[in-house]
């Protein structure tokens, strides 16, 4: 009886196990950019670091701020990016942003926005939304660096 009950969980963590193998590992990051480029015009790089193909909806950012060395400032702006497709595993494709407004001449300050893509993994039932922030400030030489802070409630509902 033993045996059984072991063979049982051996069993079903087996296949908890290969579920959560399979989950989808969507990954999000800057693409090739200078230290001083502006942040919205950086290309967004998207990996698929799963084991399934997934194909990519809709990509947007949610700009909540962005301020230039002239004080010209973006806050509340939603960019769309174009270029669906699918990704199999181990693939990356990069999105540019449509341009909507631009600051020409200008350096930018800081930037904070959220990025969301939409996507579907293959066999699975529903879609799914990858959300990242972005937070972009200058350093101590002027060179702007990309971190990654905790997204909030707010950034969840997007």
């Amino acid at each position: 009886m033993l045996s059984l009950a072991v063979a049982v969980l051996l069993f079903v963590f087996t296949i908890i196990g290969g579920i959560f193998y399979l989950v989808p590992r969507l990954n999000i990051a800057p693409g090739a950019h200078g230290s001083t480029d502006n942040p919205l015009s950086v290309p967004l790089t998207l990996t698929n670091n799963g084991y399934l193909t997934v194909t990519i909806g809709d990509v947007s950012t949610s700009v909540d701020k962005f301020v230039t060395d002239r004080n010209n400032s973006l806050i509340r702006v939603i960019l769309q990016y174009r270029g669906t497709g699918t990704l199999k595993a181990g693939e990356s494709a990069d999105f540019s942003p449509q341009k909507i407004i631009d600051f020409p001449d200008q350096k930018t300050v800081s930037a904070d926005f959220v990025v969301v893509v939409e996507y579907h993994q293959q066999f699975w039932p529903t879609a799914l939304r990858k959300r990242v922030r972005f937070r972009v400030t200058p350093d101590a030489s002027g060179a702007l660096q990309w971190l990654r802070p905790f997204l909030t409630d707010e950034d969840r509902k997007l």
